[in-house]
């Protein structure tokens, strides 16, 4: 049975977005994930979703990100409150007609998006899955967020290179240029959120299923304990490793056919030890839900 260490860690960061006693409703989160100096300008705390952690780039500019990934709880409240119209939230997304989980007629047969994994009242505090890339944009978004992209705002871009020569160059690679990236890596320090070596079990990928799972592997979010980074603030985010992938605002060009596939980042439960790095990434197109990909957001510090 896994601990709860890094949960009773995140609780104690969630006060920083109550209205309680702990923390006043207008105070910024700090570098370790507890209320900052108000003074400073940073306004990350009192907004939908999971908790945010402020974290610093080493070049120097400072940001929020969410401290786990999103929740069916949390996608459940945006459900019920979005008012925005489905397709309008990106130049992209002409083609979405619903913010909803996509799923499937469950079958023997369908390995997929079947309708129990998507069952917020049962299972509140699993990531959201089944979503795609326009409806990630569009939480984020109504969050008060936007999705983790490049340093300092905005989209950042992919350079993958090729399987047998990877782009030495790839800015979503280097901690100075990608939020997603910088989080998972401590700052570009580690390969992995908790240190320089795989660990087959130390966060939920294709090496620590639990067997009676039901082929699926979704768990709560925070469940594995040692999943996140080893000092403050990384050691207040978690499962940036494995999980479920994470959309990103990163996208790429493909020089075959000229489509544009955005990144997902991370890996899942469905993966093994070659996609669970920092420097992983998966690109689908914009309107592709996935059984295994989620979100998680950003926010500029102003």
């Amino acid at each position: 049975m896994r601990t709860t260490l890094w949960l009773m860690a995140c609780l104690l960061c969630a006060a920083c977005n109550s209205a309680g006693d702990a923390a006043d409703a207008g105070d910024p989160i700090g570098q370790d994930g507890s209320p900052a100096d108000s003074t400073s300008g940073a306004t990350c705390d009192g907004l939908p979703g999971p908790p945010m952690i402020h974290v610093q780039a080493p070049e120097g500019t400072t940001y929020c990100i969410d401290s786990t990934e999103v929740t069916q709880a949390h996608y459940a409240q945006f459900l019920a409150a979005v008012q925005a119209t489905p397709g309008t939230e990106h130049p992209e997304c002409g083609l979405n007609k619903d913010y909803s989980p996509t799923l499937w007629p469950d079958s023997a047969e369908n390995e997929f998006c079947k309708h129990d994994m998507w069952t917020p009242s049962a299972t509140p505090n699993r990531p959201v899955v089944c979503i795609d890339w326009c409806d990630a944009y569009a939480y984020c978004t109504w969050a008060g967020k936007r999705l983790c992209g490049k340093v300092g705002g905005g989209p950042g871009p992919f350079s993958p290179g090729t399987v047998s020569g990877p782009d030495p160059n790839n800015p979503a690679a280097n901690a100075s240029l990608s939020e997603w990236y910088n989080a998972c890596s401590q700052g570009g320090i580690t390969p992995y959120p908790y240190g320089d070596t795989y660990q087959p079990t130390t966060c939920l990928g294709w090496d620590a299923l639990d067997p009676d799972a039901g082929g699926k592997g979704l768990g709560d979010v925070g469940s594995f304990a040692g999943c996140h980074g080893t000092a403050a603030p990384y050691s207040f985010i978690a499962d940036l490793s494995g999980s479920v992938s994470e959309f990103t605002d990163e996208s790429y060009v493909s020089p075959n056919d000229g489509f544009k596939d955005y990144v997902s980042r991370g890996g899942s439960y469905a993966n093994g030890h070659a996609d669970m790095s920092c420097i992983s990434a998966s690109t689908v197109g914009a309107n592709a839900p996935g059984p295994a990909t989620g979100v998680r957001c950003c926010k500029s510090l102003l």
